[in-house]
């Protein structure tokens, strides 16, 4: 039986500890839920384990987002995810996955795997974060986008097969 696109990986009614009460509370978490799909259930300890966590909603963002981003490389279409698109930083390769509810964005690659959340820009579409405790910044424009890690600042355009 195919479930309902608007069911949580879960139910709600029966939710098992902080990880899954806040993915029932907050629209967000569970939006991502539903991208994100069942998983395993390594998966589920994995969520679980973010009831232990400092910050729950950080914990349960960058888990989610991680898995869909993941889901996308292995040719699942979802809905509102672009990407992974494949990118050239100067001789470096990196990939990000777009999504667009919550808005964030899945970097990988060339040491850096992050999950960045959109923030304000005046033109294009600007991510930040941390990544190894220094600051990642994700300017994307047109095609193009500059990466930026600790002082590291790359230009980066689509890798072309």
């Amino acid at each position: 039986v195919e479930a309902s696109s608007n069911a949580l990986s879960f139910d709600c009614a029966a939710a098992r500890g902080q990880a899954e009460q806040a993915v029932c509370a907050d629209a967000s978490l569970a939006a991502l839920d539903r991208l994100a799909g069942p998983g395993d259930d390594a998966f589920a300890a994995r969520r679980s384990a973010c009831g232990r966590a400092d910050d729950l909603t950080a914990c349960l963002t960058e888990l989610y987002a991680t898995r869909i981003a993941a889901r996308a490389k292995d040719g699942d279409t979802l809905p509102g995810v672009t990407g992974p698109i494949a990118y050239d930083c100067r001789g470096a390769a990196v990939e990000a996955t777009f999504l667009a509810e919550p808005p964030l964005a899945v970097v990988s690659g060339s040491g850096i795997t992050a999950v960045l959340t959109r923030a304000a820009a005046a033109s294009g579409e600007r991510y930040e974060g941390v990544s190894e405790g220094a600051p990642i910044e994700l300017w994307s424009k047109g095609e193009e986008i500059t990466l930026t890690h600790d002082s590291d600042r790359r230009q980066c355009s689509p890798s072309r097969p």
